[in-house]
């Protein structure tokens, strides 16, 4: 559970309204319609004709308005100074966190107060981010206790929501008047913290990223790629490394060379090209990952938007996926996928990737952002002569029910394969929107692994 605390009191000017007290702000517009009114009957009828029902009408409507004002501005005043609000979250379900595209529930708190009678206090929470609306409460009353009130909102993806501003206002059920000002925000912000779907990707295979000369394996008593491979001697290979047997046989000198082996232990590297609405995909991410972890196999995460660093357990990557959903577009992925290889190469000396694990979307790669993402990609794979695998989690909306599809057009284009992790083939319908995606998968060799 997320809990975070909002507060209002005397500091609550540094954020809220100005000091200070202007009338018209005080009058909303329904108020300010109705002091219109009033001028024109006094105005009017009250000193043209003297009419004694206007001028009574006039006169207590003007007296009603001045007491409904000054009861908006003085006790509006008095709970803008002794308000306390309490923000809390929680999921719908049993483990109690919030989760991107599902129900959650926002408990605000608020310390004892008492609402005069046609009276009351609104609250509106604004976020910093588009697509969460929260709709305003609406309190009346009097409380001699806390009060807890609950609210159902729904956040469209995974991230840390912002809360930029809460604000409150007091006034009457007319409408007339109103008194508002911004609750205190300790460090200036709270945040709320939304989290990754739990998802089942066990039948995605494990694909190692890493590899290194046999002869360069630091212990003897490991795998040393047995047996090597035969090439054509070179001066620089050593008169050791020649096949004496093969030279007798056939008089060509052929030296012994070690052959890529997969270092022991097993290194993954994986990239998640992601969008803020991919939060399925992130949860099968996720789950690969947790995967390998119980294969005790050395994972290397990044994804868009990571800083110079990217994650090397499920927690942390959990925590990069999060947080990295609103860089997404800060860095070009050839900075990002540099960055994440030199910390590996750092970390793992004389390994060399071989190999990228890449997570995405059917949808994503036929955005105009997923293409300019791809290309710089295509860019950098192909400078490191690095191979990817590309785990793409197809798009349901783009099957049509109760429709022949046309078989994949793959075969003749590539050697990807579709794959799906129950055993059956996917038939990908070819709507244009990840035309150009595939097509590129083709002419490059790269494999495509569907689920």
């Amino acid at each position: 559970m997320v809990s975070s605390l909002v507060e209002t009191g005397s500091s609550a000017s540094v954020l809220g309204s100005r000091r200070g007290f202007r009338f018209q702000k005080l009058l909303t517009q329904r108020g300010i319609l109705a002091l219109v009114f009033l001028a024109y009957l006094f105005l009017g009828p009250v000193a043209e004709t003297s009419d004694i029902i206007a001028s009574v009408l006039s006169f207590s409507f003007l007296g009603l308005l001045v007491l409904i004002s000054t009861i908006t501005l003085f006790r509006g005043r008095s709970l803008r100074s002794s308000v306390a609000l309490t923000l809390r979250s929680g999921g719908m379900g049993e483990q109690g966190d919030v989760i991107g595209g599902e129900q959650a529930r926002l408990i605000l708190g608020l310390s004892p107060i008492r609402i005069q009678p046609f009276f009351l206090l609104r609250i509106q929470i604004e976020f910093k981010n588009e697509g969460v609306v929260f709709p305003y409460l609406v309190l009346t009353g009097v409380s001699s206790d806390s009060r807890h009130v609950g609210e159902e909102v729904r956040f469209p993806h995974r991230g840390e929501w912002t809360i930029e501003s809460i604000q409150l206002t007091f006034g009457d059920q007319l409408g007339l008047c109103a008194y508002s000002w911004n609750a205190f925000i300790p460090h200036g912000e709270a945040t709320i913290r939304v989290g990754i779907p739990k998802r089942n990707a066990e039948g995605l295979p494990v694909i190692s990223s890493s590899t290194r000369p046999g002869d360069l394996l630091s212990h003897t008593e490991e795998k040393l790629g047995d047996p090597f491979d035969l090439k054509q001697y070179h001066p620089s290979d050593g008169i050791k490394k020649i096949v004496w047997k093969v030279f007798a046989r056939s008089g060509e000198l052929v030296a012994r060379h070690p052959e890529s082996s997969m270092t022991p232990e097993g290194q993954v590297v994986v990239f998640g090209l992601l969008s803020v609405q991919d939060d399925l995909v992130a949860g099968d991410l996720l789950s690969y990952i947790q995967k390998l972890e119980r294969l005790d196999l050395s994972v290397y995460i990044g994804c868009r938007g990571m800083n110079t660093t990217g994650a090397k357990n499920s927690q942390d990557a959990e925590k990069l996926l999060i947080e990295s959903v609103w860089r997404s577009s800060d860095r070009s992925i050839e900075s990002e996928l540099s960055d994440l290889l030199q910390e590996f190469e750092n970390r793992t000396p004389g390994s060399k990737v071989t190999s990228l694990v890449v997570f995405c979307s059917e949808a994503y790669v036929g955005y105009p952002e997923g293409r300019a993402t791809m290309d710089g990609l295509d860019r950098f794979l192909t400078a490191r002569s690095i191979t990817p695998v590309f785990f793409v989690h197809r798009a349901v909306s783009r099957f049509r029910e109760g429709v022949g599809q046309r078989k994949s057009r793959l075969k003749e284009l590539s050697r990807s394969l579709l794959w799906h992790s129950d055993g059956n083939h996917e038939l990908y319908s070819d709507d244009g929107s990840g035309r150009e995606f595939f097509t590129r998968c083709g002419r490059r060799g790269w494999e495509v692994l569907k689920y």
